[in-house]
């Protein structure tokens, strides 16, 4: 009784078993230069949370940085050397392009770290006035029935 195939002789195959084998290794193509651009967090205090900032609400500042120059980028720890940038291109060209903006970015942060400041995060205001909002208490016609 039941459905499916039971005692087939493949073990492990299926369901669940080997499931996200490729989780944690990249999957993406080799790039032909690489670079890692060490970053120097001498007099940051550890709760500012500095690769937060490096790298943005969502990625955002990564992304962009990725976008405009088709290169990969990332920031990670390291466990001997501290936190640095790992970057990777596919000419000379992007990856330098790509390097300036991850200094530039990186000198960004690091200024507003020393001096105690976090920059605010960009959007909107949170709240409002919800299913309300433009309905007026003094305007009839805006006004809700109530019987």
């Amino acid at each position: 009784k039941g459905k499916g195939k039971k005692g087939d002789g493949k073990k492990g195959e299926g369901k669940g078993k080997d499931k996200g084998k490729e989780k944690g290794k990249s999957k993406g193509r080799k790039r032909e230069f690489e670079v890692r651009i060490p970053i120097d967090s001498e007099g940051v205090d550890p709760e500012f949370g500095l690769r937060a900032e490096l790298v943005g609400e969502g990625g955002r500042n990564v992304k962009h940085i990725e976008q405009a120059t088709k290169c990969f980028v990332s920031v990670e720890y390291d466990d001997g050397e501290g936190m640095a940038f790992t970057i990777a291109a596919d000419d000379e060209a992007s990856l330098e392009a790509c390097r300036e903006m991850c200094e530039d970015l990186l000198s960004t942060v690091l200024e507003d770290a020393r001096s105690g400041t976090k920059r605010p995060a960009e959007g909107g205001k949170k709240g409002g006035k919800g299913k309300r909002k433009g309905k007026s208490e003094d305007d009839p016609s805006k006004r809700r029935r109530t019987w």
